[in-house]
């Protein structure tokens, strides 16, 4: 993801200062960055066809009724092959290949912490060729 390919990413995160965080360092590199701090407002998010959500990062148990993983199952439906990042309480890839991360923390500098998105970036990419 560069400033050249803005991409729309939809952050479902209920810490405010890791949301305000990673959504500050998407936006100084040119992405549209949409938040929500419980699962309702991303779900809502992830429907709206008129800004159509290009990448996802949530975490696996935001509050309220709608959590992570079905966050991740309605962005399958519209992105099948594109990987999900997801905060939980283990790092591992999911089955259908999406990554999990334990818990991580605000980024203090935004480089490091995007890496995840970068790698998905770079691997849909070479899928695509």
């Amino acid at each position: 993801m560069s400033a050249t390919n803005p991409q729309r990413i939809l952050i479902a995160d209920n810490n405010p200062d890791f949301r305000g965080r990673l959504a500050h360092c998407l936006r100084t590199r040119g992405h549209d960055v949409i938040t929500a701090e419980a699962g309702e407002r991303a779900f809502v998010a992830l429907h709206d066809w008129s800004r159509p959500i290009d990448w996802l990062y949530t975490r696996a148990a935001p509050p309220g009724l709608i959590d992570g993983w079905i966050l991740v199952d309605e962005y399958h439906e519209t992105h099948q092959n594109r990987a999900v990042i997801i905060s939980g309480s283990e790092a591992r890839i999911s089955s259908q290949g999406d990554i999990v991360l334990k818990q991580p923390i605000p980024p203090r500098r935004s480089k490091p912490f995007l890496v995840p998105f970068l790698r998905l970036r770079n691997s849909n990419q070479r899928s695509a060729q």
